[in-house]
């Protein structure tokens, strides 16, 4: 069977279905006997306790008795024994919901984060109230605080799972549910910024610390300590998450290896080519190979080159890069290329500036002399910059990045037709695939409306 303390008494019978325990006096006996599973109680105490600021009767023992017979009715006779003066439950080890959740919290220490997730949800599910709701409060205050921690402590462990399963915003709003329980608390508030970070919510996550700041200076007259201050520094010192690297990515290690050397060494490198040739998805892929080397963050800006509201303006392009940085913006736009230059100094940060429409509008965002770099992505070569002139795929890369996208589609003879058209541009390659996984009877027109050969780079 299994009792649940853990909010108002509910008993439940081997095969889960719930027992009818009735109202009144029985069942405050029950809870009563359940706060003292597996030890003897004296008729005195669950008088007491039964009859809690009230007359007790003089019929009190005899009554008692009734309750305990009503109860081994319901429950077995064998669940509850008697000795002279006293009555005892018995219960086997994982009846009692509380025992359950301490068991749950100990095997999430020893199995992976997803298993450890689920286990410590199913533990933090079994709180439905108040534990042993029918007993005075005065009577449980001890056990009522020891199972409060018992929950807070399931639920923390269950936050940290989440997040290093990966699982950021369910971490974020059960953090949020803790902090607001206790705010002065900086672990999970530190943790709330972290998870807030890594699900790509920064803004959140610098106004999270704002609060908790806040709280701490008007409560406690203390600024954050360790743990929070460096959460906080953690959000300021990264860039906006970078989009994944594109699926099935194929070859250029010769490019990548010549990127990762000039990038390394501080520089800044301009890669160009027609467009659909690759050059956003081979810097996206460069700048997640090397995060090692940058810890400080890595941006990406989209500079417009090609879109249809025109180039991304230099005022506009300094705020957003600053903005990613966790540094102020000042309001004077002749103030922020200054302005940049200092939140990079002595920063080890990859700026990757995408689809550049020319020079002017690259060289105010470049990194000054320091351990800064960028790479730089457009249609023509950038004068004064180490350039990469990126060419189409070689037909043997090409064949394979149609054969990850496509599978054995790649095989057919409209496969081969559309990869001779596609001239080895890996955009115009991809296009191609979803036609032909679509069934379509592929077309130059059709390829052209499927998929631009610039937004997939």
């Amino acid at each position: 069977m299994t009792f649940r303390v853990l909010g108002p008494l509910e008993v439940h019978d081997p095969a889960g279905r719930p027992v009818e325990l009735g109202t009144g006096k029985s069942v405050t006996l029950l809870s009563a006997l359940l706060r003292h599973a597996n030890r003897w109680v004296s008729i005195e105490q669950l008088i007491s306790t039964i009859w809690h600021e009230q007359a007790v009767p003089a019929s009190a023992v005899r009554n008692l008795k009734t309750y305990v017979w009503r109860l081994r009715r319901t429950l077995g006779a064998a669940r509850i024994d008697s000795r002279a003066g006293a009555y005892r439950i018995r219960l086997a080890r994982g009846e009692l919901d509380s025992d359950r959740a301490r068991a749950l919290l100990a095997a999430a220490g020893h199995v992976p984060p997803a298993e450890a997730a689920g286990l410590l949800t199913e533990a933090a599910e079994l709180w439905r109230g108040r534990p042993y709701a029918e007993l005075p409060e005065s009577m449980v205050a001890d056990l009522v605080t020891e199972l409060d921690q018992l929950r807070w402590q399931v639920r923390e462990r269950l936050a940290a799972a989440l997040t290093a399963a990966g699982h950021h915003d369910e971490a974020a709003a059960l953090l949020r549910e803790l902090t607001t329980q206790d705010p002065l608390r900086e672990g999970p508030q530190a943790r709330l910024v972290l998870a807030l970070h890594h699900a790509g919510r920064r803004a959140e996550a610098l106004e999270a610390f704002r609060r908790a700041r806040a709280e701490l200076v008007t409560e406690l007259g203390v600024e954050p300590g360790p743990e929070l201050a460096a959460a906080h520094r953690a959000v300021l010192g990264a860039a906006p998450q970078l989009p994944a690297p594109a699926p099935h990515f194929t070859g250029r290690q010769a490019e990548l290896a010549r990127v990762a050397a000039l990038l390394r060494a501080g520089r800044v490198l301009s890669v160009d080519g027609v467009r659909g040739v690759g050059k956003t998805a081979l810097a996206v892929r460069a700048a997640h190979d090397l995060a090692a080397g940058f810890p400080d963050g890595r941006v990406l800006l989209n500079l417009r080159g090609h879109d249809v509201r025109g180039p991304l303006p230099v005022a506009e392009a300094l705020a957003r890069l600053l903005r990613a940085v966790g540094a102020d913006v000042p309001a004077d736009p002749a103030g922020r290329a200054a302005a940049w230059a200092a939140a990079l100094a002595g920063r080890r940060v990859l700026v990757v500036l995408d689809d550049a429409a020319c020079a002017a509008q690259v060289r105010p965002l470049l990194p000054a002399a320091g351990p800064a770099a960028a790479l730089v992505t457009g249609s023509h070569p950038l004068p004064g910059l180490p350039a990469l002139t990126l060419r189409p795929l070689p037909d043997r890369d090409a064949w394979r990045l149609l054969r990850a996208e496509v599978g054995a589609v790649a095989e057919t003879e409209a496969a081969a037709a559309a990869l001779r058209r596609c001239e080895g541009l890996p955009a115009a390659i991809r296009a191609a695939s979803t036609l032909l996984l679509n069934g379509l009877l592929w077309t130059e027109g059709r390829l052209v409306t499927a998929g631009t050969y610039g937004s997939a780079a």
